[in-house]
């Protein structure tokens, strides 16, 4: 499961590839079929990973993924929930071939 977080032209790209406006930020939860769920709480600059039904937490320690700090983060702009199988990418439009729509 792949979520795409395009905090520049703001949109945030789901599992359902619907974008969302990220203009105030919001909650979004990803519940998949099989019990595991995350929460992801978004501003207009990032997101960070809330909370998980994983058992090591590793995805919520990691922290905020921001455009600014991306390039000095282990995971560069990436929040990994090995467990849970989820991955938040935080992208320009034009690094996720959306500029310009």
């Amino acid at each position: 499961l792949r979520i795409m977080l395009l905090i520049t032209g703001t949109f945030l790209l789901t599992y359902t590839t619907s974008p969302i406006a990220l203009t105030d930020g919001g909650e979004y939860t990803i519940a998949q079929p099989d019990g595991k769920t995350n929460v992801v709480h978004t501003t207009a600059t990032g997101a960070v990973m809330h909370s998980s039904t994983c058992d090591n937490q590793s995805c919520v320690e990691q922290g905020e993924v921001t455009l600014e700090n991306r390039d000095s983060r282990v995971l560069s702009n990436m929040i990994i929930c090995l467990p849970n199988e989820v991955i938040l990418e935080v992208l320009t439009p034009a690094e996720a071939g959306l500029e310009g729509k």
